[in-house]
């Protein structure tokens, strides 16, 4: 083996995990790790890089873990998809209204009315995505007060 294959074959980069590798669970099974886990919901920063949270709390039934756990891991996955299109379907069709309704014709349709129309679609889809993020976010934070108001009340 040459020097310079040696030189290579010690400095190759470590394979890239793939993005459907999956990630470590973060496991909650007492006040303090839901404490935790809910001071890093209540910070400003993306979820979607967090590991998914499973519930294991001895105070509480089985299935009410697991389905907490899931309705935590669903709202982490949230992208704000659902309610960006739903902003965006309810601007384009008002503006499309609003157009029609103040006497606007097709004839009469200029390029500064599309681009009019594209910016509403542009920004009332920003406005969803960036509203159902917080909802998501807001969602996480119930979660955690609800479990830790649980837990608190089972002692």
């Amino acid at each position: 083996m040459s020097a310079s294959t040696m030189h290579a074959a010690r400095h190759r980069p470590a394979p890239a995990t793939p993005a459907s590798a999956p990630r470590q669970t973060l496991v909650i099974r007492d006040a303090a790790a839901l404490h935790d886990w809910r001071r890093q919901v209540r910070f400003v920063g993306r979820m979607r890089n967090t590991p998914p949270v499973l519930f294991q709390f001895s105070q509480l039934p089985p299935e009410r873990n697991l389905g907490m756990s899931a309705l935590a891991r669903e709202y982490q996955q949230a992208c704000g998809c659902a309610s960006a299109s739903l902003f965006m379907s309810v601007g384009v069709a008002a503006m499309i209204a609003w157009f029609f309704a103040t006497g606007g014709q097709l004839a009469g349709l200029s390029p500064v009315h599309v681009l009019a129309l594209g910016g509403v679609a542009v920004l009332s889809a920003l406005t969803g995505k960036l509203l159902g993020l917080v909802w998501a976010r807001w969602q996480l934070i119930q979660i955690a007060d609800d479990i830790g108001a649980m837990i608190s009340g089972a002692r």
